[in-house]
């Protein structure tokens, strides 16, 4: 079953306006079913999954002739998890820069730059959207009032990952997979975390602390881990779509800047997963 994103609308309205199109979002929020569906009865369109070797090899070497004989004559181009692919950044200035009659539409699992391998800057040269889990308003659109109120509790218990709303009946199962099998695995490799033990207390402990202003040297304090380590953890787990922060209140935004923070998930499912407590 496919259910209409929001953001879909969004992103084609920047169609053919000589930019990259950069959609991020952890993994298994749907952005492949997304792309795959903006691309659907096209027939100038072509795929890659850089998650496959076989197509991230395709994309060395980078000079414009070569690069032409990968892209054809397809004005639709997706490159999906394209921060597999090496000096991805420069190749997505070659591709906007010499084929501006092409859409090139690159996703990536965290908000880390595309470009950042490279040094090379995509600025002016793309538009980034970010892809979430199921908000309540899509469900609300697909399903009508009567239905998604149904939904409700199952929704403040597991969440809105689309594979574990569609598939209800194994949800538990489905998010403790994405806890354990997809959604650190970038943290861990970009990060280059050794220690994924740390990295997982500290999220039991910033599910636990919703709602509370979280400090940095109690947290430090509890991992036996220095407040600089911490921070970075937080700053990576952000990063990739599992948490954000709220800073305080304040009618002066500096003061608002200094101030303590509060840390959520995105996904109620995840954190309950997290914590393994589904009750």
């Amino acid at each position: 079953m496919f259910i209409h994103r929001i953001v879909e609308n969004q992103i084609k309205r920047y169609f053919f306006k000589r930019r990259a199109i950069i959609l991020y979002g952890a993994r298994q929020t749907g952005k492949t079913t997304l792309v795959k569906h903006l691309i659907k009865n096209n027939e100038k369109s072509i795929y890659f999954n850089a998650d496959l070797i076989v197509d991230r090899e395709l994309w060395q070497p980078k000079s414009v002739n070569y690069l032409q004989t990968i892209i054809k004559e397809n004005e639709l181009v997706i490159i999906d998890e394209a921060q597999n692919i090496k000096d991805i950044g420069l190749i997505l200035k070659i591709l906007v820069d010499n084929f501006p009659d092409k859409q090139i539409i690159a996703t990536g699992s965290s908000s880390f730059d595309l470009i950042n391998k490279t040094g090379e800057s995509l600025t002016g040269r793309k538009w980034v959207f970010n892809l979430y889990p199921f908000s309540y308003t899509e469900i609300y659109n697909e399903f009508g009032v009567y239905k998604t109120r149904n939904f409700l509790d199952f929704i403040l218990v597991y969440g809105m990952y689309p594979e574990a709303f569609l598939n209800m009946e194994d949800a538990e199962d489905i998010l403790f997979d994405l806890v354990n099998s997809y959604l650190l695995k970038d943290i861990l490799i970009w990060g280059r975390i050794r220690r994924s033990d740390k990295l997982m207390n500290l999220l039991r402990l910033l599910a636990y602390q919703i709602g509370n202003v979280v400090s940095y040297n109690k947290l430090a304090n509890e991992l036996d881990m220095d407040i600089v380590t911490v921070k970075n953890y937080i700053d990576l787990l952000e990063k990739c779509f599992i948490v954000f922060h709220l800073n305080t209140y304040s009618g002066n935004l500096s003061n608002e800047l200094k101030k303590s923070r509060k840390i959520y998930f995105w996904d109620l499912g995840i954190r309950n997963a997290v914590i393994e407590d589904f009750t």
